[in-house]
């Protein structure tokens, strides 16, 4: 997984936001798995590796109005003024984002 928001979600008994059971490892990187819900391991649960810049658990800075239409095909998740996910990816990042808008926009690709 890489470059995704995973956010909102909830779960009956863990891993919220993702829930591996793979016999392998799911790798995440430059990605957001924050405010999602479950009794236990709200956000991530299995054997999973975090690379690059990935926001685990922690506020990462999202649009508390959640998916809405911010361009784009799709709806998507904003990130807000003073976001720690903003400029914040570490290596290369895809040429353009979900809704088609040039990557960087800033001094470095956002995270997400």
């Amino acid at each position: 997984i890489s470059y995704n928001t995973l956010s909102g979600n909830s779960a009956r008994f863990e891993g919220g936001g993702i829930y591996s059971t793979s016999t392998g490892t799911l790798n995440i990187i430059n990605s957001i798995v924050a405010l999602n819900t479950a009794p236990s391991s709200p956000d991530i649960a299995g054997t999973i590796s975090t690379g690059g810049s990935s926001l685990i658990g922690t506020d990462p800075g999202l649009d508390p109005s959640g998916l809405q239409d911010n361009g784009g095909p799709t709806q998507t998740i904003a990130l807000l003024p003073g976001s720690p996910a903003l400029d914040a990816a570490s290596g290369g990042c895809p040429a353009t984002d979900q809704r088609g808008v040039a990557r960087p926009q800033g001094a470095g690709c956002d995270i997400g």
